[in-house]
């Protein structure tokens, strides 16, 4: 996957809104029909216990923030070098 996809897809996740996880999380079984309208991009994990209680866990935005701003200064890195090896460059001729 390039970077530019794969950074639209973490400013996705980023930006994430959990609506339609709390809808999934009570739908009855009448309405599973419903369930692939829903965006669940974020959730990661729901667990229904007997008893009635859920258990819901969803992308770490502080993590996706983080690895966007790796794979940013990444970029900032090798523009740099190659500006720094155009300049070199430049010196030798």
């Amino acid at each position: 996957m390039e970077r530019q996809k794969i950074m639209e897809e973490l400013r996705r996740l980023a930006g994430y809104k959990c609506n339609d996880v709390i809808r999934l999380a009570f739908l009855t079984e009448e309405e599973t029909g419903k369930i692939g309208r829903l965006d669940l991009t974020g959730l990661t994990e729901l667990k229904r216990g007997s008893n009635g209680a859920i258990e819901i866990k969803l992308v770490d935005r502080l993590k996706v923030l983080e690895l966007m701003d790796r794979i940013d200064q990444r970029e900032s890195d090798e523009d740099l070098g190659a500006f720094l090896s155009g300049l070199g460059k430049g010196e030798e001729g």
